[in-house]
């Protein structure tokens, strides 16, 4: 016992060196649970909220000035994008999931459903925040809803596939029996309009991923705008970035709706000829629901959605029952059918349908299609619309003339 007290005293008395490194050896085993700690705590928060949160967590300056370097793409916008929270702030947030700058974080985890809204500014992050080129898809002779013509588009790459014998059908030189003689009676515009696809986005595997400037739904609008115009139907195609601008004036994503409605009355305003209108989405459900074989070709299935937020829910529901079995009636299997959804909290549950009776949300295949199997299903619906459109006027042909556009 002697002996060993002797040697305790020896050690804690020793030379100043020794003193030294048995203080490094304190504080390296203090900094070890401190780093231990806060990887737990991290790992924690990844247990009960998606990885996508944490990039809410910082702003949208301090996220590209750390991909900036990596990422060309943002380093233009790295030069332009300014303010932010401090990073005392951002590392505050990042451990409590609070942010003393934003009250709507304390109740984020305690309401349900809640915190859908606080994810949604990590979207618009992802996005990039450039307009959508105009003319993008290749030979189309279409104004856009500002009437200025879109300059020629480049040609398509030498992979792309052949056309189906459907899209024979728009070729520019056919002449279509039937015009609307100029007036255009139909509307076609994208709420969501960086929505894209996986099989067109070279290193994204994710649904949530899934968004770009460039290649997105509407390139679709465009084409279905196309085939519309070959078979007689004036047609008015709206390309704007709404997610852009949300970005731009610092808004969320959910306010999607409220940012599209303005451009819906716009046009409507400029064109009191319109009849339909279609707001082209795409799912985000897997391929084996979104997609039809026919013919030993591949289509991206039709899915109308219907919003019982607007008071006259039902005519439009009607407008969409009568597209969906004229559709499957003509190709079987093409429409997945209809989906009408409550208003909520956190659901638009309107979708900007009371502008119209005959005003539909229209969902073109999923997020595991292709382009041209959209681009095939483009040329499918316009047939079918442009034989319900014929459809009506020869039944209100008796009617006077503005009765049979509204």
């Amino acid at each position: 016992m002697r002996h060993l007290r002797f040697r305790v005293i020896s050690v804690v008395g020793g030379s100043p060196r020794v003193q030294r490194q048995m203080i490094g050896l304190a504080i390296g085993v203090a900094v070890l649970f401190v780093l231990a700690g806060t990887l737990g705590v991290l790992q924690a928060d990844r247990a009960v909220a998606p990885i996508g949160g944490t990039s809410s967590v910082l702003s949208g300056a301090q996220l590209i000035r750390w991909v900036a370097p990596e990422m060309s793409y943002w380093s233009a916008y790295a030069h332009t994008t300014g303010g932010g929270k401090g990073w005392s702030g951002s590392l505050f947030h990042l451990l409590v999931g609070v942010d003393p700058s934003r009250p709507r974080t304390f109740l984020s985890r305690e309401l349900p459903g809640y915190a859908q809204f606080a994810g949604e500014e990590a979207v618009l992050l992802a996005a990039g925040d450039a307009q959508p080129p105009a003319g993008a898809l290749a030979g189309m002779p279409l104004q856009d809803a500002s009437g200025a013509p879109e300059p020629a588009p480049p040609p398509p790459p030498p992979e792309q596939p052949k056309p189906s014998p459907s899209d024979e059908k728009a070729s520019p030189d056919a002449k279509p029996a039937l015009t609307t003689g100029g007036r255009r009676v139909v509307f076609i515009y994208h709420t969501h309009p960086r929505e894209s696809f996986l099989p067109e986005l070279p290193g994204k595997d994710h649904p949530n991923s899934a968004m770009d400037v460039k290649v997105n739904v509407t390139l679709i609008g465009r084409h279905l705008a196309k085939a519309l115009e070959a078979r007689g139907i004036g047609t008015v195609v709206d390309t704007t970035d709404f997610t852009g601008q949300l970005m731009k004036e610092g808004k969320p994503y959910a306010l999607s709706y409220a940012a599209s409605i303005k451009k819906v009355k716009e046009v409507m305003a400029a064109n009191r000829d319109i009849t339909f209108i279609f707001d082209i989405h795409r799912d985000a459900v897997k391929r084996e629901k979104t997609t039809l074989t026919m013919n030993g070709k591949t289509y991206a299935k039709l899915y109308f959605i219907i919003g019982k937020g607007n008071p006259h829910w039902e005519k439009n529901h009607a407008f969409a029952e009568q597209l969906h079995k004229a559709i499957n009636e003509r190709y079987p299997g093409l429409s997945r059918g209809i989906k009408p959804f409550e208003k909520t909290p956190w659901r638009n549950g309107e979708y900007n349908q009371h502008v119209l009776p005959r005003a539909l949300t229209v969902e073109v295949g999923g997020v595991e299609n292709t382009l041209e199997e959209c681009y095939r299903t483009a040329e499918l619906f316009a047939d079918v619309i442009a034989d319900v459109y014929w459809d009506a006027v020869k039944v209100q042909a008796p009617a006077e003339k503005g009765e049979v556009h509204r």
